[in-house]
């Protein structure tokens, strides 16, 4: 007999953002984007956030 780990059922539960479904007989992130052009896109949008975030590991506050 084989155990869900509580964490993982709270966080892939339905209506989180790593909701788990299935679709085409596979489990997938309900959120996830559906293709990878798309998810290329967005990560380029967000690239300014990455950047500063990596050059400045500790945050605005300098702390």
């Amino acid at each position: 007999m084989s155990q869900v780990d509580p964490v993982f059922s709270a966080v892939t539960a339905p209506g989180t953002p790593f909701e788990i479904i299935e679709r085409d007989g596979l489990l997938q992130f309900a959120n996830a984007a559906p293709d990878l052009a798309l998810m290329i896109d967005h990560a380029r949008r967000h690239a300014t956030r990455l950047s500063w975030s990596i050059s400045h590991p500790t945050g605005p506050s300098g702390g």
